[in-house]
């Protein structure tokens, strides 16, 4: 059965539903909670005099509050954020929780920022079932973490007419807590809120006021190795999925500084067969052009319990995105670059980029581009007498190649190990683990894949008339889960396919800005 551009695309969609948040074990007691929140169960007047019953958001609010009275905390407090707006986040979302406790002393006013939110909670809706109650309250969990790359695990709470449920989340996933006493429950939570998070937070990675806005949205971070040198006032600039790897991008706020100028945080699996660091130690033993460059790498928090260690990596390249470039002449210059850098890095260094997509690649400025580009190249800047700008150096590469996650060293025998790639983009004999037969290279042969129930709606929602002229016919997730080919393996005519979904993305989201 044929692929199809159109399905190809959507297929993304599918591999997106298919990272549904964990299921939580069975819930873990109160002294669970506290032994996990590093705090003693404490004995509050003020709680134990309310009854264990918070029958909407203001009263769980005063309630709260008044615990931080009773502890004569001044940098904490509960608000209803409900009809208000909570900014700032790496992801740039709009969802907002139902409740937040935050700084007022570095957000007074809304709009509130997700970098100075310290935990988050859902109220049970009336409408919703509780799974679907306890999924929205991990998803705000998840925001959470996400903004705050600081604390290495984030509190959640759903709250419901009679009862507490806490959420525990880091990148291992989540913890569920539903203790049978909510006061003491609530008094534990103000209580580890109040003493600062001490049990989650890395003590190489600190909050900070940002130079420009002097709001809560600058971390500093320490190289974690050697010297420790500290890098001071990065902002927060991206952050991906946080259940596993748990990426978070920050970059410097002086751009004309020294390196690095970027910085990357990231778990690692322990005992991967290729890490970035070796990967790209291997690419710039001689100068490389095209390809980013290294100038520290550290690990930290090597914990022998969960399987992961921390690094943290600093880069000397900065630029903008491909999805920045205005017109076509520029992203036909990037996509001819990205090819040549590709070909030549499995021709002179043997390494597959695996992880091909829009985003896996810079436009540096002019300024940047010419300290290590001396290899014999033909980029397009050569090629076209340096777009007749002087500043260009000659041979100085349009795009620079990031994000060496996926990447490995190539070896014909080895195994084919898993799908790799970001799945819109990824090539589509690597999505179905074999190589494809002459049919399913018909790229104009419109066909759906099977959408579940919501994608279905909400694609019917915006495009109404596609699937009832294309969608006789429908791929189903499971076609493009075969079993692996014994013989087949990531090549590098698959970054190459990869490139051509990443070009068709630009073009399917240019908007006339002349209009």
């Amino acid at each position: 059965m044929a692929q199809t551009i159109e399905s190809h695309l959507l297929h993304g969609c599918v591999d997106l539903q298919r990272h549904l948040l964990p299921e939580a074990e069975e819930p873990g007691s109160f002294e669970e909670m506290t032994r996990a929140l590093g705090i003693e169960s404490l004995e509050s007047k003020t709680a134990k005099a309310q009854e264990k019953q918070f029958r909407s958001p203001d009263e769980f609010v005063r309630l709260a509050n008044a615990l931080l009275v009773e502890r004569r905390t001044k940098n904490l407090l509960f608000t209803d954020v409900r009809a208000k707006t909570v900014r700032d986040h790496p992801t740039s979302t709009t969802a907002r929780p139902d409740i937040i406790a935050y700084d007022p002393q570095q957000s007074p006013y809304p709009p509130y920022l997700w970098s100075s939110v310290e935990f988050v909670a859902k109220f049970r809706s009336k409408g919703r079932t509780m799974e679907q109650c306890r999924n929205r309250t991990k998803a705000h969990a998840v925001y959470l973490l996400q903004a705050r790359p600081d604390l290495r695990f984030v509190i959640a709470l759903l709250v419901e007419y009679d009862s507490l449920e806490l959420y525990t989340c880091s990148h291992l996933g989540f913890k569920r807590y539903r203790p049978k006493d909510s006061a003491a429950t609530l008094d534990a939570i103000v209580e580890y809120l109040a003493s600062g998070q001490q049990a989650a937070r890395d003590q190489f990675l600190t909050r900070t006021k940002d130079s420009a806005s002097q709001s809560m949205g600058a971390f500093d971070l320490m190289e974690c190795g050697g010297e420790n040198k500290p890098c001071l006032d990065y902002r927060h600039l991206k952050t991906s999925h946080p259940l596993g790897c748990r990426t978070h991008i920050f970059v410097t706020s002086n751009l004309s500084g020294p390196p690095p100028l970027v910085i990357k945080d990231q778990y690692k699996k322990k005992n991967r067969r290729w890490a970035e660091m070796e990967i790209l130690k291997h690419i710039h033993k001689d100068e490389f052009p095209g390809v980013v460059r290294v100038t520290f790498f550290n690990e930290y928090n090597k914990s022998p319990l969960d399987g992961y260690v921390k690094t943290r990596i600093g880069l000397e390249d900065h630029g903008s995105t491909f999805l920045d470039l205005r017109t076509p002449r520029e992203v036909l210059y990037a996509i001819y670059d990205l090819l040549e850098v590709t070909r030549r890095l499995f021709q002179d260094r043997q390494v597959l980029h695996r992880d091909i997509s829009a985003f896996n690649f810079i436009i540096p400025s002019f300024e940047r581009i010419g300290r290590s580009n001396k290899a014999p190249i033909g980029f397009i800047r050569h090629l076209l007498d340096t777009l007749h700008d002087p500043r260009a150096p000659p041979q100085g590469p349009f795009i620079i190649l990031i994000d060496f996650d996926c990447a490995e060293i190539y070896d014909a025998k080895a195994p084919f190990f898993r799908q790799t790639g970001t799945p819109i983009f990824m090539a589509r004999a690597v999505q179905f683990q074999r190589p494809l037969a002459e049919e399913n290279w018909k790229p104009f042969d419109f066909q759906f894949i099977e959408l579940d129930d919501v994608a279905a709606k909400i694609y019917q929602k915006f495009y109404p008339m596609r699937m009832e002229i294309f969608g006789n016919e429908k791929l189903t997730p499971e076609d493009s889960h075969k079993h692996i080919d014994s013989g087949f393996r990531h090549e590098l005519r698959h970054d190459g396919e990869s490139i051509v979904w990443v070009f068709l993305y630009w073009l399917m989201r240019a908007v006339n800005h002349l209009k």
